[in-house]
């Protein structure tokens, strides 16, 4: 499973068309009692992964672990959604941040939620390996392009200004009892392994292979909100959604029509004018085909645009104006079938 889910960090509209990541800033949402305002944990761990050179092709992948802490605790029942790690990028020789990109960790995708049932006293770490993830890992991202900075200059460094982040909603049906929280992420070929999708289960099943292996962040321990009242989890503004084969034509994605890959995809500043951010929709990987997410700078109204292309027509606006939160995201998909 996975997806480029590519998001840039840009100022006076210009484009950063990089994928790429940075340091280590851990951001989780729980509240101590429902419906308490959420709150937040910041890791700040310099030894993760250390200093990466990126290629064009590399897979990038992310996972969390959680555990009930305590050996007296009751059963109990928690539930996780939106769950993503989101990594920052500079170029070699600079400390600015230049690009983002956002790891959706499964199940993200038709915002289902994930569901753990810990016995009593139970303090092992899960996903465990009977729940079908990859060992370590529930998502992953492929480097398309590193035009942002000169060659060989694309630069992780999870030790440099810049955050990685982990947001998440956890929920649960007793909110006394302490949850610990952590994540880490792997780029395969920038330690001269193999490069492949780590997030994939066929290529690395469980107990894992050590083209895979990589250190686990700090701990957070926070406590979870009552179960059906979802904590706030701190997700970054973001516009997403699916350009999908409209066989019907009804505008809607009905069962059946799959998504369309290399629909380009572009956002402005409705103030401006000026372009915020674009990236064409998925077109490699099944799992999220026709798929697209762009981070935001901020709470604003965008204008998305969406150029269909040859061959295809339009079966919803490909020119829409989307109200974005501060805390979350919108979605506008693009129906287009094959002109008759």
């Amino acid at each position: 499973m996975g997806n480029d889910l590519v998001s840039r960090v840009g100022g006076g509209g210009k484009l950063l068309a990089l994928l790429g990541l940075v340091a280590l800033l851990v951001v989780l949402g729980g509240l101590m009692a429902a419906p308490a305002e959420a709150t937040s944990a910041l890791i700040a761990n310099k030894t993760m992964e250390g200093s990466l050179k990126l290629q064009p092709g590399d897979w990038v992948a992310a996972g969390y672990v959680l555990r009930v802490k305590g050996k007296t605790h009751p059963a109990m029942t928690v539930r996780l959604r939106n769950a993503y790690v989101v990594l920052g990028l500079r170029c070699d020789g600079s400390s600015t941040r230049v690009g983002t990109v956002i790891v959706p960790l499964y199940p993200t995708q038709g915002g289902g939620a994930r569901t753990f049932s810990v016995a009593a006293g139970d303090e092992s770490w899960w996903p465990t390996k009977d729940t079908n993830d990859a060992d370590g890992y529930q998502g992953a991202v492929r480097v398309l392009d590193r035009s942002l900075c000169p060659a060989g200059k694309a630069l992780i460094n999870d030790g440099s200004a810049g955050g990685a982040s982990f947001v998440a909603e956890i929920e649960g049906d007793n909110q006394a009892t302490d949850i610990e929280v952590k994540f880490h992420y792997r780029v395969p070929r920038a330690k001269d392994k193999a490069n492949i999708n780590c997030a994939d289960e066929t290529l690395n099943p469980s107990p894992g292979i050590s083209a895979c292996s990589a250190g686990w962040s700090s701990s957070t321990t926070l406590r979870a909100t009552a179960l059906g009242e979802w904590a706030d989890a701190n997700i970054p503004p973001q516009i997403n959604g699916y350009a999908f084969n409209d066989a019907n034509s009804n505008g809607i994605q009905d069962a059946g029509e799959p998504g369309l890959g290399g629909v380009m995809v572009q956002v402005y500043d409705t103030v401006s004018g000026q372009l915020v951010d674009s990236e064409p929709t998925e077109a490699v990987l099944a799992f999220y085909l026709g798929y697209y997410n762009l981070l935001m700078p901020g709470s604003a109204t965008y204008r998305v645009v969406a150029t269909v292309p040859a061959g295809y027509t339009s079966t919803t606006p490909t020119d829409q104006f989307v109200f974005v939160p501060l805390d979350g995201g919108a979605t506008r998909n693009f129906g287009l079938r094959p002109t008759p």
